[in-house]
């Protein structure tokens, strides 16, 4: 969830010293939902003898839980400059603040910072800004920012590879409608290079799935999928959706929307396939279908851009595009969940069971999950390979998964 402001506002320290009496300056601007990768500043310029405000290189946001920071600037500041308190009042969900600005004479800039709260409502609220002054104590000016606490949730559904890359948007390139994202680790266009990687959860919530010609109990759709209802508090509920998986794991509860599983943002929740892609996209053609939808299933961009492929940002976010104002990601660009935003490499499970005095690695079937490590006495027991990644690359916070359920070698590490 974040703060959205959507303008940035001018205000007059010359005319907060002339007034005598409280004055409410309304805020002019719509509110919109845009996302920045880090939380931005929220300025206030005092200059000129009027107050005003301006709609000039608005867009700024500020993540709920974050700080909103707003700027003093004092062009032309006299020995006058600093003798007034400022308050802000209903910083969500109803908090004051006051302070003081330690400015001098001359040009110069300072800072406010107001710290927002983690668990405040969705909703509309309105931060009260203004001044009173030290000698006499009389308010001399208010200013009214609108605030629209929206939910901005998302992660990228896969983990950090660099041949990650979008193949459809959310209209094909023929221009019919899509309604949805395609994903794919490979080249674009060339689906003899398109490989299985990990699906992973965008957000926490609860899961359900539906495999290749189910009726459609959790969620109808082509071939193996799965569905997460994602409860954000204030009755807003969101859905993502996950198709074409070639594999969902056995603990994901099947063909019934009510009987679910609890999924955090980044659990592997199945891996990327090609069920239920013919006859449109015959094989080979495995990739992961992305879409959000709210209880309506009215479906959603969640890059809010509306359109082909080549508008959008790739997953790595190296190629200059961004997302549009109304999107449901986390940052702009997306970005990879916690511990998955940089690719370690493979693992070495013979080594990692000799580190740990066993005699090796014991591949004792054909999925990922065979491994075993085997012991002096000749058992096989079980490899946690999260622990075999912290081992071999020395990182505590290193992680596994598995690119393809069926493929025993498609274990990688993450970080």
């Amino acid at each position: 969830m974040k703060l959205i402001f959507k303008s940035k506002l001018v205000l007059s320290l010359a005319a907060f010293l002339m007034i005598a009496a409280a004055i409410a300056i309304p805020f002019s601007g719509s509110i919109a939902r845009s996302h920045a990768a880090s939380p931005p500043k929220y300025p206030i310029f005092i200059k000129n003898a009027r107050v005003h405000t301006s709609s000039a290189n608005g867009g700024n946001d500020v993540y709920l839980g974050t700080a909103l920071v707003l700027y003093f600037y004092y062009p032309t500041c006299d020995a006058t400059c600093g003798n007034e308190t400022w308050f802000a009042k209903n910083i969500p969900p109803n908090t004051t603040s006051t302070f003081n600005p330690p400015v001098t004479t001359g040009s110069n800039t300072v800072t406010w910072t107001l710290q927002t709260l983690q668990n405040t409502p969705l909703g509309t609220y309105t931060v009260t800004v203004g001044a009173v002054s030290d000698n006499p104590n009389v308010t001399l000016g208010t200013l009214d920012i609108p605030v629209n606490i929206v939910s901005t949730i998302l992660t990228l559904p896969f983990p950090n590879d660099t041949n990650m890359n979008i193949q459809q948007g959310w209209y094909y390139t023929n221009g019919n409608l899509h309604q949805g994202i395609d994903y794919i680790d490979g080249t674009i266009d060339s689906s003899s290079t398109w490989k299985n990687f990990a699906v992973l959860a965008a957000l926490d919530g609860e899961a359900c799935a539906d495999t290749a010609g189910d009726a459609g109990g959790c969620v109808k759709g082509p071939g193996n999928r799965v569905l997460i209802r994602h409860d954000l508090g204030n009755g807003v509920i969101l859905y993502t959706y996950y198709g074409h998986l070639n594999w969902i794991p056995p603990w994901i509860p099947v063909g019934n929307r009510s009987n679910t599983v609890h999924v955090t943002r980044g659990s592997e929740i199945g891996t990327s396939g090609e069920t239920g892609t013919a006859p449109m996209c015959l094989h080979p053609c495995v990739h992961l279908h992305f879409s959000l939808a709210p209880p309506s299933f009215s479906w959603i961009d969640p890059y809010d851009l509306n359109t082909t492929r080549e508008k959008y940002p790739n997953p790595n976010g190296t190629n200059g595009l961004t997302s549009g104002p109304n999107n449901y990601w986390t940052a702009n660009p997306p970005v990879y969940a916690p511990g998955f935003g940089t690719k370690l490499g493979g693992v070495n499970l013979n080594g990692y069971c000799k580190s740990i005095g066993d005699t090796g690695a014991s591949l004792d079937g054909k999925t990922a999950f065979d491994w075993h490590c085997v012991t002096q006495s000749g058992a096989h027991v079980g490899i946690t390979v999260t622990a075999a990644c912290q081992w071999q690359y020395k990182r505590s916070d290193a992680s596994a998964l598995w690119n393809n359920y069926f493929s025993p070698y498609s274990w990688r590490c993450y970080a």
